[in-house]
């Protein structure tokens, strides 16, 4: 839901903030117009469209209005283009000024208006406004979901053989060993998440159901940590190998964190970078632990055949790699959607985990690229469409990382943009925040962005802050 107070933006020009009590936006479209003696209406050509008008109408009050107004005016009659940022548009990087009027009234003493008409100063861009995080998550969801039904399709297919060939008889016990102890190696101690009796090779719609339960992102360190806004509660709750006892089913809220689960400190400089890290962690042994079993780096409840070797499971760590990737995709929609969460992020941040997860999907892509390819040459001899399958998978992976990274920069586009100042007299970051933006509260904002000072107390004359331009 979008609303006045969360998305409005403090409007400035050229980097000088004022107030703004109403606009007026206006676009036209230049057309030729052909008519002809005797004959009604005219054949209308499109041009294409006219420069944006922007209109906003400042406000200045108080006993010290005229001097502000006054400085504001003096700004305003500087020649050239500037930045305009618009209440409700954002940013507008090049804009022409082309007219104000200042209106006082008898009636409203200490109180003027000025009337500022602003043109857009550049060629090609889109009037539309950027979409908020929580539409690109709305959308991504639904594309995650269609992406396991479809990632859930090729791998049945690609399993097929496996029961009746009896020359894959040894590749189907390497898998069905291998899935068996997947689960059995990320469940831990929880018991109930793998069906009793279940056969994965002759359903694997059942084993993907099982392990994106025990990865649910509601279930990860840093799902425990964000605002839930979609989807129901979880049924299952992730236990790591070696918990000393199983938690109650169900989602645990942050405020009350299971023993058993590792839950970063809410206190510490990066909680929410760190509970991320943590996450990533975990959907990454998920891919490792196929070669790592084969390798007997780790045992499970059931041992490998003696002659598996890495190409039995290689469609088992495709299947994997694209179901990390979905979850991960799904983790940072979570974590874009959570205003008091993201709020803590820096713009170095909301970058690593973007690039975080295009770094899993590129992995699927690259995985089931090399794995099915060959299936498209052999497509008309093939029982199984694995060369018409795989195609979609790639596709809505694609669509997931871009979805990610335009959430991302979507969330950037709301803030103000990166600079970096030097300090001018030693002090402490409440100082500098009341020094810089009038606003010693901003002083935690400073401190995100600068990760590298250790003492916020101490900073000297002549350090280098990143911050934000205003």
């Amino acid at each position: 839901m979008l609303s006045w107070q969360d998305n409005l933006q403090d409007a400035a020009f050229r980097g000088v903030r004022f107030d703004v009590v109403s606009t007026q936006d206006s676009v036209a479209r230049n057309h030729a117009d052909h008519e002809y003696p005797w004959t009604d209406g005219a054949d209308v050509h499109d041009l294409g469209r006219k420069a944006r008008n922007f209109r906003l109408n400042a406000v200045f009050w108080g006993d010290d209005y005229d001097t502000r107004m006054q400085q504001f005016t003096a700004g305003l009659d500087k020649p050239g283009a500037g930045e305009l940022i618009h209440p409700v548009y954002g940013s507008v990087p090049k804009v022409q000024l082309i007219e104000y009027q200042v209106k006082h009234d008898a009636d409203r003493p200490d109180y003027a208006e000025v009337g500022l008409v602003f043109l857009e100063s550049v060629t090609g861009t889109a009037s539309d406004t950027a979409a908020a995080p929580e539409q690109w998550g709305d959308a991504l969801f639904n594309r995650l979901d269609g992406l396991k039904d479809r990632a859930q399709l090729l791998f049945s297919q690609a399993m097929a053989p496996v029961n009746k060939a009896r020359a894959l008889f040894s590749k189907g016990q390497s898998m069905a060993a291998a899935m068996l102890n997947t689960l059995d190696v990320m469940r831990g101690d929880l018991s109930g998440v793998v069906r009793a009796g279940v056969n994965f090779l002759d359903s694997p719609g059942h084993y993907i159901n099982d392990l994106l339960a025990i990865l649910d992102p509601r279930t990860l360190p840093l799902g425990r940590l964000l605002h839930h806004t979609h989807k129901a509660a979880p049924s299952v709750t992730f236990t790591p190998q070696g918990a000393t006892r199983s938690p109650a089913p169900g989602y645990h809220a942050p405020d009350a964190p299971d023993a058993s689960v590792s839950v970063p400190d809410m206190s510490s400089p990066a909680p929410v970078m760190s509970a991320w890290r943590e996450s990533t962690a975990i959907l990454n042994r998920i891919v490792s632990l196929p070669d790592a079993m084969l390798r007997h780096e780790v045992s499970g409840s059931v041992p490998l055949p003696e002659n598996a070797i890495r190409t039995d499971m290689r469609e088992l760590v495709t299947l994997h790699k694209t179901l990390v990737a979905r979850q991960a995709a799904e983790l940072a929609a979570m974590l874009f959607m959570d205003d008091e969460r993201v709020a803590s992020l820096s713009q170095q941040d909301l970058e690593s985990v973007a690039n975080d997860v295009r770094g899993f999907i590129q992995t699927a892509i690259t995985a089931t690229r090399e794995n099915y390819r060959e299936a498209t040459e052999r497509l008309s001899e093939d029982p199984q469409p694995l060369g018409l399958l795989w195609r979609p998978v790639v596709e809505d992976l694609k669509e997931s990382a871009l979805t990610v990274q335009m959430m991302a920069e979507a969330i950037m586009a709301t803030r103000p943009p990166l600079t970096w100042r030097t300090v001018t007299q030693d002090g402490n970051l409440h100082l500098l925040a009341h020094t810089w933006y009038q606003d010693y509260t901003r002083a935690a904002e400073l401190l995100r962005l600068n990760p590298q000072i250790r003492d916020p107390n101490d900073i000297r004359r002549g350090d280098v802050i990143s911050a934000y331009a205003r």
